[in-house]
């Protein structure tokens, strides 16, 4: 199937393709049987060019945060997870905005992804069973 991807270069990008083939070797050691049910909805997936001009495929969770006494978490219009902060002085609420640090990122999967041959090799694997839900923040409703 990845060799099938690869030959369609000019449809998808590079990007595309090496998530493709990563989510390929994810399905191939986690079968959707054998995932938590919760894991989608917590889930991101990222990649960067490593020096080899290989992809870096990771699907990371991030941890919960300690919010301020006067945070809490609210839900947009179309049912995702926001971050509210009220001001103690107006009471007027406010939606934070907040790039996560790396000690907030947790990588669970990692792949190199060779586009030239469609390899990739699993550089991290997490066991699924081992993730508790409530160390985590939804990412996607």
């Amino acid at each position: 199937m990845a060799d099938n991807i690869v030959n369609k270069k000019g449809k998808y990008s590079d990007y595309d393709i090496a998530v493709f083939i990563a989510m390929e070797k994810f399905y191939e050691k986690h079968s959707r049987e054998t995932q938590p049910d919760w894991l989608d909805k917590y889930i991101m997936i990222t990649g960067r060019k490593n020096e080899n001009e290989h992809w870096i495929i990771q699907k990371i969770l991030f941890r919960k945060i300690q919010l301020e006494s006067n945070q809490y978490w609210g839900h947009s219009a179309k049912g995702t997870p926001i971050l509210i902060e009220v001001d103690p002085m107006t009471g007027k609420e406010s939606v934070v905005f907040k790039d996560a640090s790396p000690s907030d990122i947790e990588v669970i999967f990692e792949v190199e992804v060779d586009l030239i041959n469609g390899s990739a090799i699993i550089l991290l694997d997490t066991d699924l069973s081992k993730l508790d839900e409530t160390r985590y923040e939804v990412q996607v409703i």
